[in-house]
């Protein structure tokens, strides 16, 4: 059964520009977590992604939800976060703006 009947899109399916050994890039990582968010950060999430889908020229891969997490953790990672008794996230957050003002300054 040929499932592209139009030979215009099989032979454009066939002249694909990525190497036959080309591993995507969500099977590069190894870890799974699931994580509750609020309706709102979600909401958020959802247009942060939108946005930077709909307001980009440069294609390379496609940004979701776990992109942004990712990269959100990545910029943690540059931070010189106080971790000693936090008792709670609001105190958590609060220690990263600390950390990111001090950065910047």
């Amino acid at each position: 059964m040929n499932f592209y009947p139009n030979e215009l899109v099989r032979s454009r399916l066939k002249t694909e520009k990525r190497p036959p050994d080309h591993i995507p890039k969500y099977q590069t990582y190894e870890a799974k977590l699931s994580i509750l968010i609020s309706s709102e950060q979600h909401k958020y999430l959802e247009d942060v992604v939108a946005g930077i889908m709909r307001n980009r020229r440069d294609k390379r891969e496609r940004i979701t939800k776990n992109s942004v997490f990712r990269c959100l953790i990545d910029f943690m990672q540059t931070l010189d976060v106080d971790l000693e008794n936090v008792p709670d996230e609001r105190e958590l957050l609060k220690r990263l703006f600390m950390a990111r003002l001090k950065k910047v300054l």
